[in-house]
């Protein structure tokens, strides 16, 4: 592999604002989730490189900041050229967490098996990676999951760089998602053989091949039915309806808004810890934390008691159960911190928000006996 030592040759790219047309498909700054990790281990700098190309060091901790394909893979090519390594997307991609797929990774990964998962990519990548398709389908005693994506107006060197990225991030997340128990037989790209032939099918573990009719990861049909290790059939429901809405905004995707959902859908079986909630991201409570510091100047224990105070607030107009007993229900083992925590998250007291919202408790109340009769 030749190393060149300036990247003068790439072109300057924009973000998210390019013109209309193919060029203009967007995907989240979070496909790139530990970049500076994998070029700092071959002595890159990212703030250099990314300068470079239009890009801001900052531009890569805003995982929902959207970025031109097109931007990317170029940046991607650059990474390539500076590093001399053409496998940097196999090196870049096994730094890689649940957290590069968003609110897309906590709809995945809380599916039941791997079959519901394929299901779920298919139906929803249309709208969290336009450019992209997968289709899954029987090939005589296999299956084959077909990666499709739009990059006419891409060079052909790029075309190879997103074709090969799409699968092998979709075979990484399985085999996170399952335990290592997903494995393929093989893989097939429609362009011709490069300099990255070993290391695929070191990191697939399985032969590839090139010049084949679609780029896709073969698998055996009994594969479908592996599990998901943080299958959640909840979680799994609530994020289908909030990624089915089209007016939530990349700010109810944030991070902070993932963690909501996953301490909302476990509070019935006890106060989740941080620790818990870190491992649906595969990360330590330390990164989680800093993340949550950095990205939005919280911490665990603000939207725990957040997630707690809304609740209450839905028993409380929903139910006849007294302050004391929904205390209980939302995790407070002492009622007084409870009281003491709705007022700090809501302004006023429990007995006075009830007060206030009188006229729609007993709105319920009726409804609710008349359902009965």
């Amino acid at each position: 592999m030749i190393k060149r030592d300036t990247i003068s040759n790439m072109p300057t790219v924009e973000r998210g604002n390019m013109e209309n047309g193919a060029s203009a498909a967007l995907v989240r700054m979070s496909a790139l989730q530990n970049l500076e990790v994998t070029l700092q281990s071959f002595g890159v700098d990212l703030e250099t490189l990314a300068k470079q190309l239009g890009f801001e060091k900052a531009d890569f901790d805003r995982g929902d900041m959207m970025v031109s394909v097109s931007a990317s893979v170029a940046l991607l090519e650059a990474c390539i050229e500076k590093t001399g390594r053409e496998d940097f997307v196999y090196c870049l991609t096994r730094n890689q967490g649940l957290g590069a797929l968003g609110s897309m990774g906590l709809l995945l990964q809380t599916a039941s098996n791997v079959k519901e998962l394929l299901n779920d990519l298919k139906v929803f990548t249309k709208s969290y990676a336009p450019p992209a398709r997968w289709f899954v389908q029987p090939q005589d005693e296999l299956i084959a999951i077909q990666f499709v994506v739009n990059a006419s107006h891409l060079s052909v060197r790029q075309q190879r760089i997103i074709t090969e990225f799409g699968p092998c991030n979709l075979f990484h997340t399985l085999q996170i998602m399952t335990d290592g128990k997903f494995m393929c037989e093989s893989v097939s790209f429609i362009h011709s053989a490069g300099d990255t032939r070993q290391a695929a099918e070191q990191f697939f573990q399985a032969p590839v091949d090139f010049d084949s009719d679609m780029n896709a990861v073969w698998i055996r049909p009994a594969m479908l039915q592996v599990p998901i290790v943080f299958s959640n059939k909840d979680m799994h429901a609530l994020m289908q309806e909030q990624l089915n809405d089209p007016t939530v905004s990349a700010v109810e995707n944030s991070l902070a808004n993932q963690i909501r959902i996953i301490i909302s859908s476990l509070l019935p079986s006890g106060t989740p810890t941080v620790d818990e909630v870190a491992r649906y991201f595969h990360c330590d409570k330390r990164t989680l934390q800093r993340h949550l510091r950095d990205e939005h100047d919280l911490s665990f224990q603000d939207l725990l008691s957040a997630v707690r105070v809304e609740k209450a607030q839905h028993y409380l107009r929903t139910t006849n159960m007294s302050a004391t007993q929904i205390a209980y229900l939302v995790g407070y083992s002492d009622p007084s911190n409870f009281s003491r925590a709705f007022r700090a998250q809501v302004g006023s007291s429990v007995r006075e928000w009830v007060a206030t919202n009188e006229p729609q408790r007993r709105r319920n109340s009726l409804a609710r006996r008349r359902n009965v009769i």
